[in-house]
């Protein structure tokens, strides 16, 4: 899978649906229940960047099997690793550009790197993948234009609370909560990529998933198993830069 296709199948989505004027005060009640589950809100606002390190595979015509490595910082910066046995995917923005990378070998076991540069469209949705992981699902002041209550809907025999968030340039972002505990069940995104987490790391308070994995049309597409969450590392902005070699 070119590296491009992966990350926007990860982590982007450009259907846009119509908003529901209504239920606001409903999506205040779910967020604020859906954060309380993850710690307490002095625990979530003292986050100012988080990295996730694990193991990823990503399944294709075959298997690919390796580490990951997840950055994020605010107010919107993301940088995605993936290092396998004899290739490295790597992509970066820094809030107003970014790049991806392919670090592989020629016949003679020589390093060869390709980088290019994303264009607008994959940099606003860049922007809107890293506000995303960074906000706890509260990436804006909501108002009638960001935000979309669907109420309860049915998920796996039961039901779910489904509020879409709607990014500048109409990225959109279904989540779909438990209505009792605000558990996130799922994740939609406006391209039908859907993702499903389950396990938990406590670190600093903060309950971060164990695993993510991902569907396209039902197929699984990847699966991620983070080891460490680290919460506000130190890492420099440069290191989200276009890299200069």
């Amino acid at each position: 899978m070119k590296l491009r296709n992966l990350i926007l199948t990860l982590f982007t989505f450009s259907f846009f649906s119509s908003i529901s004027f209504a239920g606001i005060p409903e999506v205040e009640a779910i967020v604020k229940k859906a954060r309380a589950h993850l710690g307490s809100e002095e625990a979530l606002t003292a986050i100012e960047a988080v990295q996730y390190r694990g193991t990823v595979k990503l399944f294709q015509e075959e298997v690919m099997e390796g580490k990951v490595v997840l950055t994020f910082k605010k107010p919107h910066l993301q940088k995605i690793e993936f290092i396998f046995p004899d290739s490295v995917m790597e992509s970066g923005f820094n809030g107003y550009e970014g790049y991806e990378s392919l670090t592989s070998q020629d016949e003679s076991g020589k390093p060869v790197k390709s980088t290019r540069s994303i264009d607008s469209e994959e940099s606003r949705r860049n922007k809107a993948a890293a506000i995303e992981n960074l906000s706890f699902f509260r990436p804006f002041d909501f108002n009638d234009e960001n935000v979309s209550d669907k109420g309860l809907v049915d998920y796996e025999g039961g039901k779910a609370h489904q509020v879409d968030f709607i990014h500048r340039g109409k990225y959109v972002f279904s989540r779909f909560f438990d209505p009792e505990t605000g558990d996130l069940y799922q994740s939609v995104l406006d391209t039908g990529v859907r993702t499903v987490e389950s396990g938990e790391l406590i670190v600093h308070g903060v309950r971060f998933s164990k695993q993510i994995v991902g569907y396209l049309i039902e197929q699984k597409t990847f699966e991620m198993i983070f080891d460490e969450v680290i919460v506000n590392p130190e890492i420099d902005d440069s290191e989200f830069d276009y890299p200069l070699f």
